[in-house]
């Protein structure tokens, strides 16, 4: 007669533990993979708004006025990011929304845009911030500046910021 051997229940649960370690870890990594995806989609969305603002603006002597229904109504915020119930409300790629008003930078008056990002989780904050700081003239988070008008951003404060809180709010300013 032939002995057969089984596997132990011992060697069941270290090939278990270490199928439910792999599978978190795999979580993990589509979970940053997705937050990273959601943070290039806000800089893409902003860009675009950045643009779009700049445009409708530029023969004008001030930006006093603008408003996301100003920018809804001339069509330069993509559909999707439109609330469906209220059409001046602009989301981001996270759902949270978005304002766009007139900003006074520097010493001038009603001379460049401000694009308040609200609820922005702080595992994106800084990919978000660090990827498209360099076409913001000034950055805000949470009340305080981590980039000043003329200077580059320090990402120090940056992080700093970013991590006091779990959900962040972010001004951009930038000129006309």
């Amino acid at each position: 007669m032939k002995n057969i051997k089984g596997f132990s229940l011992i060697e069941i649960l270290v090939v278990v533990g270490f199928i439910a370690f792999a599978s978190v870890g795999t979580y993990q990594l589509i979970n940053k993979i997705s937050l990273t995806n959601k943070a290039t989609e806000n800089n893409r969305i902003v860009s675009m708004i950045m643009s779009a603002s700049k445009s409708l603006y530029a023969t004008k002597a001030t930006t006093s006025g603008v408003s996301n229904s100003i920018l809804t109504n001339a069509q330069a915020v993509p559909v999707g990011y439109i609330d469906v119930t209220d059409p001046n409300i602009i989301k981001d790629a996270f759902g949270s929304p978005m304002v766009i008003t007139s900003a006074n930078i520097g010493a001038g008056s009603n001379n460049g845009f401000s694009i308040n990002i609200q609820n922005v989780p702080k595992q994106i904050c800084i990919e978000l911030l660090s990827k498209g700081h360099s076409n913001y003239d000034t950055i805000n988070v949470n009340g305080v500046f981590v980039k000043p008008i003329g200077f580059t951003i320090d990402l120090t404060a940056l992080t700093v910021q970013c991590h006091q809180l779990e959900f962040n709010d972010i001004v951009i300013n930038y000129f006309k």
